[in-house]
C-alpha cells in the first residue's frame, strides 16, 4: 500500500469518525432535551401528588372528628328518649295549666259573690 492511498483511507476514516460524532452529539441533544421535558412533567406530577397528599390528610384530620355510625345510633336513642320526655312534661303541663285554671276560676267566683 503507498502512502497515497493510506492517507485516502485515513481521511475517509476521519470523515467517518466526524460524521458518527456528530450523529451521536445530535441525537444526545435530542436525548437531552427528552429527558428535560421528562423530568419536568415527572416534576409536575410530584407536585400534583403531593397537593393530593395534602388534601386526603387535611380529609383524614376533619374525619377523626366525625360521629361514627355507633355514635349516630346512640344519640337516635337519646333522642327519642328526650321526645319521650318532653311528651310526658307536655301533659303533666296541660294538667297543672288546667288545675290552675279551675282554681283561678273558684277564686273569681269566690271574689265575685
Amino acid at each position: 500500500m503507498d502512502w497515497a492511498t493510506l492517507a485516502s483511507w485515513v481521511s475517509v476514516g476521519v470523515a467517518g469518525l466526524a460524521l458518527a460524532i456528530s450523529v451521536i452529539a445530535s441525537s444526545r441533544k435530542g436525548l437531552e432535551d427528552k429527558i428535560d421535558k421528562i423530568a419536568a412533567l415527572v416534576g409536575d406530577q410530584q407536585k400534583a401528588s403531593a397537593a393530593l397528599d395534602n388534601r386526603v390528610s387535611g380529609i383524614e384530620r376533619d374525619m377523626q372528628h366525625l360521629p361514627t355510625a355507633e355514635d349516630v345510633s346512640e344519640m337516635k336513642v337519646q333522642l327519642t328518649r328526650s321526645e319521650v320526655r318532653l311528651e310526658s312534661l307536655d301533659r303533666e303541663t296541660k294538667s297543672i295549666t288546667g288545675s290552675i285554671n279551675r282554681i283561678e276560676n273558684y277564686l273569681l267566683k269566690g271574689a265575685v259573690s
